[in-house]
């Protein structure tokens, strides 16, 4: 989208003024290995296995910590694959997915990016 100076902006009144609604391909965990560390981003869904409690990291570039959680999925084929969330994300669904994890929810995720660390997909 790209705004000019003939551009109207405007705020919608109330929520359902506009609601998009939201797409999802999602692509079978035993199937992400031909993404890895691609330009295409997936969906994924599956049943919340795990969620780390790691409070922060460090990063290398700027030495600043950063919150992050790590979080374990599964699908059908009973393949398990973990998901980072970083900074505000890690703070709040984080949390809320590590208040649910014992419950077993499925969820959704939306726009991953495949990569692996030490050989291992994430």
């Amino acid at each position: 989208m790209t705004l000019n100076e003939n551009s109207m902006v405007e705020e919608a009144d109330g929520e359902s003024a506009f609601n998009p609604e939201t797409k999802y391909n999602f692509v079978k965990i035993d199937q992400l290995g031909s993404y890895v560390n691609g330009r295409e981003l997936v969906d994924d869904i599956g049943v919340l296995q795990n969620v780390s409690q790691t409070p922060s990291v460090r990063r290398k570039s700027d030495n600043e910590t950063i919150p992050k959680h790590d979080i374990t999925i599964a699908d059908k084929s009973s393949i398990t694959v973990s998901a980072s969330s970083w900074n505000d994300l890690a703070t709040t669904t984080g949390q809320e997915l590590l208040d649910l994890v014992d419950k077993a929810p499925v969820i959704a995720i939306n726009a991953l990016k495949v990569g692996d660390f030490q050989g291992i997909v994430t």
